[in-house]
């Protein structure tokens, strides 16, 4: 299990420097809807969608977050789909990271690790058959003043 756990957070950190550096198709971003900013958005629960392809529906949006960027990867090896948005707020990352822990474990996902370092908070989801996955990343901007929220999702090959 800690084999497993290792191993998922480095695939996470791996997946996020590509992205970081550019590793993917950059998508025209669309405004969040006024439900996603207003975080009253009320995803389906995991369970119930696990049999076809995860949306972002499935995932809360932290209220008050503004989408910023939106990337699709289209070369990974590994992924059926592999998604990220970029999502931006005023608050703390630690209460951010507090409300996806609570959220995402509400709406049916599994938690496969969180760690928090130097106010970088991460943590992993996964459906209960380990084929979907969505990484959460909250740090505050190199700038200060303003707090990245990097939401992932993949989907295995099948």
């Amino acid at each position: 299990m800690n084999k497993l756990l290792a191993l998922t957070l480095i695939l996470s950190l791996a997946c996020l420097n590509i992205i970081g550096c550019g590793g993917g198709e950059k998508k025209e971003s669309a405004p969040a809807t006024e439900q996603e900013a207003k975080g009253t958005t009320t995803p389906a629960p995991i369970e119930e969608t696990a049999a076809v392809t995860l949306t972002w529906e499935q995932i809360p949006v932290y209220p008050g977050a503004s989408l910023e960027e939106e990337f699709t990867i289209t070369d990974n090896p590994q992924y059926e789909l592999f998604e990220r948005r970029l999502y931006k707020t005023q608050e703390a990352p630690k209460k951010i990271d507090a409300f996806y822990r609570d959220q995402m474990s509400k709406k049916g996902w599994k938690s496969f690790g969180h760690y928090e370092m130097d106010g970088v908070f991460e943590s992993t989801w996964g459906t209960k058959d380990k084929n979907i996955l969505c990484w959460v990343k909250t740090k505050e901007t190199r700038l200060g003043g303003s707090t990245d929220i990097n939401i992932l999702r993949a989907e295995g090959k099948k």
